[in-house]
């Protein structure tokens, strides 16, 4: 007869603990061949790339992408590292992009000789495809990167039909498309940040220093992508945190006390590799504190006592971060639904994921909320739900409120919980089968409708593509796309003379045509001009119109970011809606009705 085990043993003898691997696939889903699977995954690439690329080639550079690339050839021609770092974001993502096109236009001869920041500032303003596209087809290889990781998480917890239905329906919201065709940080923070994700579940799978040292530098790469990525850190720390405590041991101050140092060395561990990997993706720049003065230094202090200390070095990242934090902190210039707002709303992102996201996908989103079984989480479905709850408590309270780009990692994150409402068993559901289906559809329909207009995408909700501007602006809408279409227009329209107020950096250039960039009330020249070409402002003061036509996009028709009050337009006659973004209006026409469209 076995006798009790003593409480020494009890102590020194591992307990058993719960697994903490991921849920068994289905054994429908394994018999599945690799072949067929390689093929559907290969095809969803394929429609993906597709769907991108007549907007990579055929949309107009948008302001970002003009801002980031104008810095990125300097540097690369230069060596002038200081316009990156002044932006108080990563230079890695842009410098990924502006590297391709920095090629083709070597190889085309197209890079200016000298060291004239100037010039290259005109050719990138210029527009030209040879100068974005490039650029635009490392995004896209990124949204494709995102696909494949989504693919790999719902699969490895569901099984491959799930994770194929994950990675088809992630590939076609249009956010998803539309930040995949554009030259910008949201598609290779989204992808990164995801890829970090997965390997904190993989830690809580199975911890070991080595998994924990993999996620580290995936947190780093989506640091290097984005300062957001702090919400990752935040995450890690309670993520090893909790492990930690769930490990067995002896009872007692003293070994909680050396579990909770541990940790606490561990998550330092983790802040240390992912700055030093932001940091290798800043070039491991250096700069002192003179160097950087008056322009993110002020707080930082140029003396310490009788030592002088401006000749200090810090990492450039650093600095970048300073700023960010400090442009969070200050707000930004923003629009809400007939609103202006220099420090956000709590409202902004929920209404504008609200407004933006097909009717369709959100009752997928609702009914995967629905039909959610309660129980012991596995690891990935912890971390996806965990992170989404910080992700939004951070964008409720951000003060940065220029557009639901910010939010397009939820997505992605959601996809492997409603590929779940697809399995046989649930869609066998009477009930909820018929809606998930109905849903599904819907959301499809939608996806298509939005072909090639995917950044101005809007759902019934907020009216449509064409009423959409009644609420958001900005990002959400008017990025400069529609630049180059708006020309085509004005010469199908035979119209001589135009005066723009866009949201692009570039100027309107077309033979036989006199244009006019509609400049601020500081710098007008006063001038009579009849009342019909005169635009008036709040105070009775008016901006005198040269020409017959203007040319005004959604954000500047707000008012946001111009000192010019441009809403007297909407007594004149809208001649036409060049894309979803801009409007062209005839000063010597009055409006046939109240402008709403």
């Amino acid at each position: 007869m076995m006798s009790a085990p003593s409480r020494t043993e009890l102590i020194s003898s591992p307990r058993p603990r719960p697994s903490t691997q991921f849920e068994a696939v289905p054994n429908a889903d394994r018999a599945l061949p690799r072949l067929a699977v390689a093929a559907v995954l290969v095809a969803i690439f394929g429609i993906f790339g597709a769907r991108c690329w007549p907007v990579a080639r055929g949309d107009a550079i948008t302001s970002d992408e003009t801002t980031h690339l104008i810095r990125v050839l300097n540097l690369f021609q230069n060596g002038d590292d200081l316009a990156m770092w002044e932006l108080g974001a990563p230079r890695l993502p842009h410098v990924m992009g502006g590297y391709a096109s920095y090629l083709a236009l070597r190889a085309d001869g197209m890079m200016p000789a000298s060291a004239d920041m100037e010039k290259i500032a005109r050719l990138v303003v210029s527009g030209m495809p040879r100068v974005v596209v490039p650029a635009r087809c490392v995004a896209i290889g990124w949204g494709m990167l995102l696909i494949g990781l989504v693919f790999w998480a719902a699969a490895r917890t569901r099984g491959a039909i799930s994770g194929l239905i994950a990675a088809g329906l992630v590939s076609t919201v249009p956010e998803c498309l539309a930040h995949s065709a554009i030259a910008g940080s949201d598609m290779p923070f989204t992808t990164s940040a995801f890829f970090s994700l997965i390997c904190m579940a993989r830690y809580i799978e199975k911890p070991t220093a080595r998994r924990w040292a993999l996620a580290a530098l995936a947190v780093g790469l989506a640091w290097a992508m984005r300062h957001t990525a702090l919400v990752l850190l935040i995450l890690a720390a309670g993520i090893h945190l909790v492990v930690a405590l769930r490990k067995p041991r002896a009872p007692g101050v003293a070994p909680l006390a050396e579990v909770l140092a541990s940790s606490g060395l561990a998550i330092v561990a983790m802040g240390v590799i992912s700055f030093t990997v932001l940091w290798a993706g800043d070039g491991f720049g250096t700069l002192t504190l003179g160097e950087v003065a008056g322009r993110a230094s002020r707080g930082l202090p140029q003396r310490m006592g009788p030592i002088d200390v401006s000749r200090l070095q810090i990492p450039s990242s650093a600095v970048s971060v300073v700023k960010q934090v400090r442009h969070q902190n200050a707000g930004h210039e923003a629009f809400l639904c007939g609103e202006f707002g220099q420090s956000g709303w709590p409202s902004y992102f929920p209404i504008a994921f609200l407004l933006k996201t097909p009717t369709g996908l959100l009752m997928l989103f609702v009914l995967a909320v629905a039909r959610m079984k309660l129980g012991r989480p596995s690891p990935w479905d912890a971390v996806a739900i965990a992170f989404l709850g910080l992700l939004w408590l951070m964008l409720v309270r951000n003060k940065v409120n220029i557009g639901v780009r910010y939010a397009v990692l939820t997505y992605p994150l959601a996809m492997p919980f409603v590929a779940r409402m697809f399995e046989g068993r649930a869609l066998r559901d009477r009930v909820w089968g018929p809606v998930v289906l109905i849903s599904a559809g819907w959301f499809a329909v939608a996806s298509i409708g939005a072909h090639g207009r995917y950044l101005s995408s809007f759902n019934e909700i907020g009216g449509g593509p064409k009423m959409g501007w009644m609420y958001l602006a900005d990002s959400n809408i008017d990025w400069g796309q529609d630049f180059d279409a708006l020309g085509r227009t004005i010469e199908t329209l035979g119209i001589k003379e135009v005066t723009t107020d866009v949201s692009s950096e570039r100027r309107l250039d077309l033979p036989g045509v006199f244009t006019v960039m509609n400049r601020s009330k500081a710098t007008q020249v006063p001038a009579a001009t009849p009342p019909n070409r005169r635009l008036y402002d709040d105070e009775g003061e008016y901006l005198p119109i040269y020409t017959r036509y203007v040319a005004v996009s959604v954000s500047r028709l707000h008012g946001l970011y111009s000192q010019n009050d441009v809403s007297w337009l909407r007594t004149r006659r809208l001649v036409s809606r060049v894309g979803d973004s801009i409007f062209l209006f005839d000063m010597d026409r009055p409006a046939e009705r109240p402008f709403v469209e």
